[in-house]
């Protein structure tokens, strides 16, 4: 999937690089991470967080599997 790192708060609003610090902080301040999707804009929960730490706010492609409705990450590759 291609998409955005961003918070449970925020999630769809936070899907741009305007949004990095602040999902950063959110986070932090123990928000969730979730993955908001190019294509239709859907937020995803994030299984293993810890796997997507140091992306947040950042447009990236995950590689992973979905379980319960919830995305297990094995990969991050960032975006340009």
């Amino acid at each position: 999937w291609d998409g955005w790192i961003s918070d449970s708060k925020c999630g769809v609003k936070g899907a741009n690089a305007a949004h990095a610090q602040c999902a950063k902080k959110c986070i932090a301040g123990g928000e969730k991470a979730v993955l908001v999707t190019d294509t239709d804009q859907k937020v995803i929960a994030i299984e293993n967080p810890a796997a997507v730490a140091g992306h947040e706010g950042q447009h990236v492609k995950v590689t992973g599997t979905m379980t319960d409705g919830a995305l297990h990450v094995d990969t991050v590759t960032p975006l340009t």
